[in-house]
């Protein structure tokens, strides 16, 4: 995938971005998740499966 077009962004912030050196904003953030067709809560949803609270519901 070519984040470049999509963020809208030059090659040096997005690799900034990918290595955690600078956090992705949540403009650019919807932009992904619209590129890849998921929803915040979509988003959420899963990153909560990975925490001991969602396990143990």
């Amino acid at each position: 995938m070519d984040l470049i077009p999509i963020l809208e962004l030059g090659r040096n912030a997005i690799y900034d971005r990918l290595n955690g050196k600078t956090a992705l904003d949540a403009r650019e953030l919807e932009k992904i998740l619209v590129f890849l067709g998921i929803s915040i809560d979509t988003l959420l949803a899963s990153a909560a499966l990975d925490t001991p609270e969602a396990v143990a519901s």
